[in-house]
């Protein structure tokens, strides 16, 4: 039985709150900061940038394609250490990847797009760098990028 109901008209003493103390009011203007801030970022990684973009034209990704066909060193390929010929075959598959970025934007790129994939397919299906086949591929993508020049 609660004291109410057993004398009516008295209400039972009510326990005051505490006061906020400095921590108590510091957490709810935390979380409203944190709130407005997370927003911000978002709004900043989300906001379009206009054509500030990596390769905004198929001839600026094809121009980043040759660069890193250039990069590839295919020379001595036998002779570098597995590691080696993995990071050489990794550049050969990116420049293969910016000639389909190329395509992708200008489907008139689709020759440019086989010629400089060609030598990361012969090289990985041979896993050497020597011989007509690789030659020819190779050959073929020297001509690609320099027909980009023109």
């Amino acid at each position: 039985m609660s004291q109410s109901s057993t004398f009516p008209g008295v209400e039972p003493p009510q326990t005051p709150k505490p006061a906020l103390n400095a921590v108590g009011r510091l957490w709810p203007i935390l979380a409203i900061a944190f709130a407005v801030l997370s927003l911000i970022l978002l709004i900043l990684l989300v906001w379009p940038r206009g054509d500030d973009t990596l390769s905004a034209t198929a001839e600026e990704s094809a121009e980043l394609s040759c660069q890193m066909f250039a990069e590839a060193e295919l020379d001595g390929f036998e002779d570098l250490s597995d590691d080696e010929r993995f990071i050489q075959l990794n550049r050969l598959a990116a420049a293969g990847t910016l000639a389909w970025t190329a395509e992708a934007q200008d489907p008139g790129m689709e020759g440019f797009r086989e010629a400089m994939e060609r030598p990361r397919v012969v090289a990985a299906q041979m896993f050497v760098t020597e011989g007509p086949e690789f030659d020819e591929a190779i050959a073929g993508a020297q001509a690609a990028c320099a027909d980009l020049g023109d």
